[in-house]
């Protein structure tokens, strides 16, 4: 296209507050960043619902669909077993990184620096008596989540519950979201974690594909 066309086309988009002038740069606005994410966001759930409910339907727990928000996860997801009451926070509820499935799958699956950073941080709250609080405890289980290809959480979060959490990667091997399952302890038991982990992995294996990952 025409040098002077272009142009025009960015002052347009600049004036619509799409882009940011700097300089003679432009960048993308607040705006459009905050817009592209909700729309890369509701198509994410919407490729999830049905893997969700899948997984709901093969272990007979909640089955989540999470999202990083700054430091925290938060379950955008969430499919209901109709033979299971659902266990956790729910919908809309942040869980902290360090101590929560979701969040472990994140940090470590993400990036190094976002683990260090809440490394960092040790000791780390405690929220049950099981909950990891020390740099060399939460690095060790990262190490281990990444050579099993999930995250468990062992009443770690909420005293009564166990859940598991396995990534989905989209395009590009960038981590998009993490699926999981939610169950008390006294149904999750030792002996179904390897079970449900094989479905669990299945099934993020399926959405990641879905997305674009080879």
């Amino acid at each position: 296209m025409p040098r002077t066309t272009v142009l025009r086309i960015l002052h347009t988009l600049a004036a619509e507050r799409f882009l940011q002038r700097r300089g003679f740069d432009f960048v993308a606005s607040p705006e459009l960043r905050m817009g592209l994410r909700s729309i890369s966001d509701a198509a994410l759930c919407a490729a999830a619902v049905p893997v969700l409910n899948e997984i709901s339907q093969l272990t007979g727990e909640t089955a989540c669909l999470a999202l990083l928000a700054g430091d925290k996860a938060v379950v955008v997801e969430t499919c209901d077993s109709a033979g299971a009451p659902r266990v956790g926070g729910g919908t809309g509820a942040p869980m902290e990184l360090h101590c929560s499935a979701f969040g472990k799958a994140f940090l470590a699956f993400g990036p190094r620096t976002s683990l260090e950073k809440v490394l960092d941080g040790a000791p780390l709250r405690a929220r049950t008596r099981r909950t990891p609080t020390t740099a060399e405890a939460l690095g060790a289980e990262c190490s281990r989540i990444v050579r099993q290809g999930y995250a468990l959480d062992d009443e770690e979060y909420e005293e009564g519950v166990r859940c598991l959490a396995a990534p989905v990667w989209a395009s590009g091997n960038v981590l998009a979201a993490a699926i999981g399952v939610s169950a008390s302890a006294a149904t999750l038991t030792d002996q179904r974690v390897s079970d449900v982990s094989a479905v669990l992995l299945q099934a993020a294996k399926k959405l990641s594909g879905s997305l674009g990952q080879q």
